[in-house]
C-alpha cells in the first residue's frame, strides 16, 4: 500500500516521498484528491501490521506472525488493502497515463 500511495504522490510531481505510514501517505494523497480521505481508517489498520509482519524481531520472541494473527485479522487487512488499491487504481486511470486497461479487464 505504501508504494501504491507513493505512486500517486510521484505522479503529481513529488520528487522525494519519505515515510512508511500508509495513513500519513493517504492523508497526503487526500490533499491532492478528496477520494483518498475515506481511506485513512483502512490505512491506519494497515500501519499496525507494518513492523510486526515484516521484521523477525517485530514481535516478542518466540511469537511469529503466522501464529500471532488470526484469519479474521488477515481478512480485515486484506479488505483494507483492497480498498486502498481500488482508489489508487481509479485515480491513476482517471488522472494519468501510468496505467492502461489491458484488453478484457475493463471494470
Amino acid at each position: 500500500m505504501e508504494k501504491a500511495l507513493k505512486a500517486i504522490l510521484y505522479s503529481q510531481g513529488s520528487r522525494v516521498v519519505i515515510g512508511h505510514s500508509v495513513r500519513e501517505l493517504a492523508l497526503r494523497c487526500a490533499k491532492i484528491d478528496p477520494s483518498f480521505a475515506p481511506l485513512t481508517e483502512s490505512a491506519a489498520l494497515l500501519d499496525q501490521f507494518y513492523i510486526p509482519t515484516r521484521y523477525p524481531n517485530g514481535l516478542p520472541a518466540p511469537a511469529v506472525p503466522s501464529e500471532t494473527y488470526t484469519a479474521s485479522q488477515a481478512s480485515m487487512a486484506q479488505e483494507a488493502a483492497e480498498k486502498v488499491l481500488a482508489v489508487v487504481r481509479s485515480y491513476l486511470l482517471a488522472h494519468t497515463d501510468v496505467l492502461e486497461e489491458a484488453p478484457g479487464t475493463e471494470q
